[in-house]
């Protein structure tokens, strides 16, 4: 079937629905989320066959832009599915969410959260809201850490203070019913993971004492990690099944509220893989360089494998003859930018040619989601979402520009 689509001669990725699935039900059977909603974060992969089929998995969503509201607007999904969220929303953003009966927002600070009771007085409506917290200290080490530091993310929990509480205290048509924290993401070291869902819910307790009133939702975040840009299997959730298990014992009470915990990475990172082709072989001062169809432009970009961009994506070469070679070959892409570099194959097992086929896996979170595909106006990859080795979903992203006469 992958043979057919490389025919066509483009790069391309597909997300494979199945390891979706996987992925999902894993977390879905785990001790305290098995009783809790999982919100898919659009933001990890927009495609919309992959949105689609989460929500047939019963999966929610979070929703962090007008773009992403787009998305589950036009796949008809609830609004009682749909949790709003990200340091800015606007007050068109905000109208749109509450006129198509979106009631559930993550505010981040006093501005947001005053900013979102005057729309709600202007629409005469109601709606409820999680107060993210930035708290003191985080016992996380992720691979992109928000919270427990200096942010943009979330309220300070140093200023939960009287001031505050004054303030929110004047909210009326906006009812604070949890907290959200979300310290970080893509965090293998497991045992820090479980760490950081104890801390959460001493924050929440502080929290409730802050505020004076009982709350009844606890938004976890996430943090699951998931490979990139190699040929990893992924991780084994044992330790977090059993640590879960721990939590919901101690924490008798937890039972009374409602659970929320988010995944973008973990869910779809598996299910991804980019194909592409050699176009070009050249040797420069004494390296040897294979120059793709596709870069930076179709794979992570600038931050989809950390805040710069870095070669480390394991190249798979799929055609060619089998001559074990002890050469390092750059796999580059195509624009105009030194850091356009892919990844580095050293003493590869065959001989590459012009018009080789080479792929890479791990890339269904933040590889095309997270790129520069305006960058040098390159071909955008077609999308395929294949389920039982079938394909049932195509996307072909293209950059509509309007030329505005003034």
């Amino acid at each position: 079937m992958i043979g057919k689509l490389t025919t066509k001669g483009k790069p391309f990725y597909t997300y494979d629905l199945n390891k979706i699935e996987k992925a999902y039900t894993s977390l879905k059977k785990l001790p305290l989320i098995n009783s809790s909603k999982i919100y898919y974060s659009i933001k990890s992969n927009n495609n919309s066959g992959v949105v689609d089929f989460i929500n047939t998995l019963g999966g929610n969503f979070e929703v962090s832009s007008e773009g992403e509201l787009d998305i589950v607007l036009a796949k008809s999904i609830s609004s009682d599915k749909i949790l709003v969220s990200g340091p800015y929303k606007s007050i068109g953003f905000y109208k749109r969410c509450l006129i198509n009966n979106i009631k559930m927002f993550s505010v981040e600070s006093i501005v947001d959260l005053k900013k979102l009771e005057q729309v709600c007085v202007d629409l005469n409506q109601n709606c409820n809201v999680l107060l993210r917290i930035n708290p003191i200290n985080s016992s996380l080490q992720p691979g992109l850490r928000m919270t427990g530091v200096a942010s943009q993310f979330g309220i300070d929990e140093i200023l939960m203070d009287k001031k505050l509480l004054i303030e929110m205290n004047k909210i009326d048509r906006v009812n604070i019913i949890g907290i959200h924290v979300f310290n970080g993401s893509n965090n293998f070291e497991l045992n820090h993971l479980v760490e950081n869902f104890n801390s959460i819910l001493k924050l929440f307790i502080k929290t409730e004492k802050f505020l004076k009133r009982k709350l009844s939702t606890i938004n976890f975040g996430g943090g699951f990690p998931s490979e990139y840009s190699n040929n990893k299997d992924p991780i084994d959730l044992k330790y977090i099944e059993n640590e879960l298990h721990n939590i919901c014992n101690s924490n008798k009470w937890l039972s009374e509220k409602e659970i929320l915990f988010e995944s973008g990475r973990f869910i779809t990172g598996a299910s991804g893989t980019i194909f592409g082709q050699v176009v070009d072989i050249k040797k420069n001062k004494g390296k040897e360089f294979a120059i793709l169809n596709f870069g930076m432009n179709a794979l992570g970009g600038m931050n989809g494998i950390g805040r710069l961009y870095s070669p480390t994506a394991e190249i798979n070469i799929l055609t060619g003859n089998m001559i074990p070679s002890k050469k390092t070959t750059h796999f580059v892409g195509p624009s105009c930018s030194p850091l356009d570099v892919i990844g580095v194959k050293k003493n590869h097992t065959k001989l590459i040619n012009i018009g080789d086929w080479i792929s890479i896996n791990n890339v269904g979170a933040y590889g095309l989601s997270s790129s520069l595909i305006n960058f040098i106006s390159q071909d955008i990859p077609i999308e395929y979402c294949i389920h039982d080795n079938q394909v049932v979903h195509k996307n072909l992203t293209k950059i509509i520009k309007e030329e505005v006469f003034i």
